[in-house]
């Protein structure tokens, strides 16, 4: 068995999707106990740009299902944004460049419309945080208080420079986060590096863990796919049980 976790539209024949809805087995991640599958089944497992969508006792769970459910030498493959490719291009305050990873096609996304670099760093984390009076809110979207905001704003180039890893962000973040954002799933809430990943999968019981690259799989099928996304901003792990 090959499964794709949080498929969204990705097709290909042999592969079992998994996602929210319309897909071969209906999830919701946040929620359940084990995913529905045999122990020791999978061959491999893709997750392209879902763990940020979740909190982290919910990808705990999920990596630990991952491990149970994957046949012995099965790859599992990560993708995410990567937090410290993020800070760079932060610190190097390259607003042209945040402006191409909100373009969609030849439009701009328009949530995004009118940010500044700072505020287009946060939506990459905390995607559910709107500034008041910018951007379109898309339904079920959190406006977070001006108040709150203008904290984040003035915080966050301070908050960077002193954390010495995304953990810290992560917890500074978090006090802003609704209490009820388990119904915001399909926005970003976490944030990764390879660093953290690597954590998440070792308490999951993975050993052979190592960092990969665009299209450089070693699941050969997987670099023939459209699979791997956003090269210049994301973070590629593999591992093998």
């Amino acid at each position: 068995m090959k499964l794709n976790l949080g498929c969204g539209k990705q097709k290909c024949p042999g592969w079992t999707r998994v996602n929210l809805s319309r897909a071969d087995i209906n999830i919701n991640f946040e929620t359940m106990d084990k995913l529905p599958i045999e122990n020791n089944s999978c061959e491999v497992i893709f997750c392209g740009h879902l763990i940020e969508h979740l909190n982290d006792k919910t990808n705990q769970k999920l990596f630990q299902e991952v491990h149970r459910v994957l046949k012995r030498n099965g790859i599992f493959r990560i993708i995410t944004p990567d937090f410290d490719l993020y800070k760079k291009y932060y610190f190097q305050n390259d607003i042209e460049l945040f402006n191409q990873f909100t373009i969609k096609g030849k439009k701009q996304v328009p949530e995004t419309k009118g940010y500044n670099i700072a505020e287009r760093f946060i939506n990459q984390f905390m995607s559910w945080a709107k500034p008041n009076g910018k951007g379109k809110l898309r339904k079920n979207f959190y406006k977070i208080s001006k108040e709150d905001f203008d904290l984040l704003l003035q915080s966050n180039f301070n908050n960077l420079k002193t954390q010495k890893d995304v953990e810290g962000y992560i917890q500074y973040i978090k006090q802003f986060l609704p209490k009820n954002h388990d119904n915001i799933t399909f926005l970003h809430i976490n944030a990764f590096n390879y660093k953290r990943i690597k954590s998440f999968l070792k308490e999951a019981g993975f050993e052979n863990i190592w960092k990969s690259k665009f299209k450089e799989s070693k699941y050969n099928q997987l670099n023939t796919l459209n699979w791997d996304k956003f090269e210049d901003r994301s973070v590629f792990v593999e591992c093998k049980k």
